[in-house]
């Protein structure tokens, strides 16, 4: 395959960001990292690596900033912070990118696009989602877990992005040997991945659990759902066409994950950490409520994590 030269820019260096900026710096794209503090010392001091469940792989070639003043405007900017962090980092996708740049969200949620376009009106956003278990393990290095990383993406309408600019984009992930998808109903990919994220997410956070404790438990079981039920009727109320069938791969899905497994969501909440509450139960309720639907599992869910959420805020939020 001839490679796509692309100039790539990943804003969001942790599990996803870095995994996948470090696997097309070494599959020889032009990528640089926007990282912080000891992260982005250790990058700079000695490359990034990366753990594989099968390999350490080592990614030297790339570029490592603090600031985006220190870059160049990229092609192609990849954002992979968490959902709540996205608003504060819009300063630096803008200077990130120009006019004829593609905008590429890798967040959970279904609300980043929008949010992005509401905040880049001169820039060309792509919708995407992607698959892959990974975390910062320890500065400089990222943990490959689980999953072959694979990308789904693509726009509603050709206008955004034109059909040469996303075929690119697909290009220049598969030299780097990741499995890409343009979708051409990314919205209903988005919200296929939602119905999968966001109920799981809900249930394994409010009830401390494993994904396996709470299949096994008639009553948490039950409650998740009907947090699905609900996802399903207010994406049906705006017109995402997910169906039984959507329901049931969701819950063969979750009968397949590991019995240890948790969620991200779950592991910051545990960890006393900002999650991404208001990105996933908070946009559910909001856009239901838009609908005129009421959504009672995930309401209660929300009410019982909200505590924790504010005071994490305020606990994470410096002060200078």
């Amino acid at each position: 395959m001839e490679k796509a030269l692309v100039r790539v820019a990943i804003v969001g260096a942790g599990g996803v960001g870095g995994y996948f900026g470090g696997v097309l710096a070494l599959a020889g794209q032009d990528v640089t990292l926007l990282a912080r503090g000891d992260h982005l010392a250790a990058i700079k001091a000695n490359g990034l690596k990366i753990e594989t469940p099968t390999a350490e792989l080592l990614a030297p070639k790339l570029t490592a900033i603090g600031d985006a003043e220190a870059c160049e405007p990229c092609d192609l900017v990849i954002v992979a912070v968490k959902g709540w962090q996205l608003a504060d980092v819009m300063d630096q996708i803008q200077r990130l990118s120009h006019e004829r740049s593609v905008i590429l969200p890798l967040l959970n949620g279904v609300s980043a696009t929008d949010q992005l376009r509401a905040g880049l009106s001169n820039r060309q956003i792509a919708s995407g989602l992607c698959g892959i278990i990974a975390a910062l393990k320890a500065p400089g290095l990222i943990h490959h877990i689980a999953v072959d990383p694979f990308i789904t993406f693509g726009v509603n309408d050709s206008a955004e992005v034109p059909p040469e600019e996303l075929e690119k984009i697909k290009s220049t992930f598969e030299t780097a040997g990741v499995t890409t998808k343009i979708s051409d109903n990314i919205s209903l990919s988005l919200w296929r991945k939602f119905l999968f994220i966001c109920p799981l997410s809900a249930v394994t956070s409010v009830a401390r659990a494993t994904i396996g404790e709470v299949r096994s438990t008639v009553e948490t079981s039950t409650l998740l759902h009907q947090c699905i039920d609900e996802v399903i009727e207010v994406g049906n109320a705006l017109n995402i066409e997910l169906s039984f069938e959507h329901r049931n791969e969701v819950l063969k899905q979750i009968d397949n994950a590991p019995a240890h497994g948790t969620t991200s969501m779950q592991r910051d909440i545990v960890g006393g950490r900002h999650s991404e509450l208001e990105t996933q139960l908070g946009a559910v309720i909001r856009l239901g409520k838009s609908c005129n639907l009421t959504t009672p599992a995930l309401s209660f869910i929300y009410a019982a994590l909200l505590p924790q959420e504010s005071a994490s805020f305020y606990k994470n939020t410096p002060t200078n």
